[in-house]
């Protein structure tokens, strides 16, 4: 293109940056060209096609009406689609084209990984490198056709059914198989929780029906009770080590914290729910509390830690008072609820580096019973396991959230947090009279029922003994 060209000669850049500088005097006559050429390829008068402008010509200026007129004949064009179209059925042409490779691969993939092939070795080895090579187009799929500016919903929902069809695929596989499935899906699963994890709790949530993260994640892939009990005991070994880590540290850091967290749930939640609470539609509640709103979460967190490095680097502090204020910063995080899911656990982890920073030796076995691994951790200190207790009771009973600095010396951001307190709790008091009507309904139905089957054995017809006789 001519003045492609003498853009490009004139600022001294090269002709794919100099495309950036046409202005929309400059793409009216090419797009007429353009145009031209195409009436004359269909109708296959080669020899009409208009010579080019001269390199030097600049285009002159167009009037505005001459110039709604052009622009109403490009975007016409001479097969009646406009340029928007064109560019459209491409993207879908394109679109279907590399969908149906990746498809093909997946079918593929099934055959080789549901074979009873006695070369396990070769086996693993194949699913492995077909499966790294979906996963690496999928993701490619979705920068280009979801991520990016192709962004539309035929090409969402072919990328969903993709990867329900990789989840599903695993749970049909043999173990061994099915293993490498987990691998890739722990290295690579952020675009499937990005897309069917975020999904599901979202069609969850339409619905009426509150779900955590773990049990979203645990429905889209498919995970029986067994598999995320294993997974658990993998991630406990994990935290046990970043545990001992961080206790040979001279202090703690808010991204300690979220390494707790990812270390402790691989493959149980999205990996970024590691990240604290920061968007602002990343409320929580919790039984009767609710986490603080995102953006107090990191201030409120940065006063915990600071507060755990003083307790942290204080040699005065002896063995039994430093398990107790251990205890209380653990019931603080708790309260703060700082991340979308698992806080429970990562309170835990927590108190357990305070303690190891004083001797106390994590396990790498996970200890289902929770005042026992409570009592473990603090070393059987009865004030500290009854601090910890008493803030599961305030949890389950009463009706708050936590007190952070930033919101004690602001008395308007407290009377916000005081107004969402009362509407928690007048939302969970209908929620409560609502579910008590409904099981009271419930039984009333099942006596009913009851007095029906009942009713017709101790009622016979006139005669009925004497022909049962007879």
């Amino acid at each position: 293109m001519p003045r492609v060209r003498e853009i490009s000669r004139k600022e001294g850049v090269s002709e794919d940056d100099a495309v950036i500088e046409l202005t929309e005097a400059d793409l009216i006559p090419l797009e007429d060209e353009a145009d031209a050429a195409l009436e004359m390829l269909d109708s296959e008068l080669l020899e009409d096609v208009p010579p080019p402008l001269p390199p030097a010509v600049q285009p002159p200026p167009i009037p505005e009406a001459a110039r709604s007129r052009n622009s109403r004949k490009v975007t016409a064009g001479s097969h009646g689609r406009s340029i928007e179209e064109s560019l459209t059925e491409m993207n879908e042409r394109l679109l279907k084209e590399t969908m149906g490779q990746i498809e093909g691969k997946l079918n593929d993939l099934y055959n080789r990984a549901s074979e009873k092939d006695p070369d396990k070795e070769q086996q693993i080895s194949d699913v492995r490198i077909a499966l790294l090579e979906i996963v690496g187009q999928l993701y490619e799929f979705s920068e280009v056709f979801v991520s990016g500016k192709q962004n539309n919903e035929a090409a969402v929902e072919r990328l969903q059914d993709c990867l329900m069809c990789l989840t599903k695929m695993r749970t049909h596989a043999e173990k061994m198989v099915a293993d490498v499935f987990e691998e890739i899906f722990q290295e690579f699963g952020d675009i499937i929780d990005e897309q069917l994890v975020t999904r599901y709790i979202r069609e969850k949530n339409e619905a009426g029906e509150g779900v955590s993260y773990e049990d979203a994640v645990r429905a889209v892939y498919h995970r029986t009770p067994e598999g995320m009990e294993a997974i658990k005991e993998k991630n406990r070994a994990r935290a046990a080590e970043v545990v001992t880590q961080l206790a040979k540290k001279d202090h703690l850091t808010l991204e300690d914290i979220e390494s707790l967290h990812m270390a402790n749930n691989r493959s149980i939640v999205p990996k970024q729910t590691s990240h604290m609470r920061s968007r602002p539609n990343e409320n929580v509640t919790f039984f009767k509390r609710f986490g603080l709103a995102p953006q107090h979460v990191q201030s409120a967190m940065e006063d915990v830690v600071a507060r755990a490095n003083a307790l942290w680097t204080d040699d005065k502090v002896g063995r039994r008072a430093y398990a107790v204020e251990a205890a209380k910063l653990h019931n603080d995080m708790l309260d703060i609820h700082p991340f979308g899911d698992r806080n429970g656990s990562t309170s835990m982890l927590f108190l357990e580096t305070l303690m190891a920073h004083r001797g106390y030796q994590p396990k790498a076995t996970r200890e289902k019973r929770y005042y026992r691994h409570l009592s473990q951790v603090v070393g059987g200190n009865l004030v500290a396991m009854g601090t910890v207790a008493y803030q599961q009771v305030v949890t389950a009973q009463v009706y708050g959230y936590y007190m952070s600095p930033e919101i004690a010396d602001n008395p308007k951001l407290k009377a916000l947090y005081d107004e969402a307190k009362l509407k928690r709790r007048a939302q969970m008091q209908r929620d409560e009279r609502a579910y008590s009507a409904a099981v009271k309904a419930a039984k009333d139905k099942a006596r009913a029922k009851q007095k029906e089957d009942i009713a017709p054995k101790s009622k016979r017809a006139p005669g009925e003994g004497n022909q049962l006789a007879a």
